[in-house]
């Protein structure tokens, strides 16, 4: 049973603005999902790589995500915003783990 909710976020490339600027239009997907922590080996095994994982969402069906970099996922302490650092179908099933990580050890935004 799916109990958590997360956004997937579609952006998109709409035009230009005055400046000449790319206007990007982001589209939210809402999926439900089950929200999971990393565990220690995982975590430290990506660490020794420069990555840094801070959650993973399940999500039922792989079918639903569409290659989104970011995503929102609503918890007990709102809504946070999260890259995608990788993605794992599990095998024999439809489910898809997504491992994000994202606030302010972010060097992208």
């Amino acid at each position: 049973m799916y109990n958590d909710i997360a956004y997937l976020i579609k952006k998109t490339v709409d035009g230009v603005d005055e400046y000449g600027d790319p206007k990007i239009v982001e589209t939210q997907t809402q999926v439900f999902c089950n929200i999971m922590s990393i565990g220690q080996k995982e975590f430290y095994d990506a660490q020794t790589v420069g990555a840094k994982p801070e959650l993973k969402v399940v999500i039922a069906d792989y079918y639903d995500y569409s290659d989104e970099d970011e995503i929102i996922v609503v918890d007990y302490r709102g809504k946070t915003r999260y890259q995608v650092l990788r993605t794992y179908r599990v095998l024999g099933s439809n489910e898809l783990e997504i491992t994000l990580y994202g606030g302010v050890r972010n060097e992208r935004t």
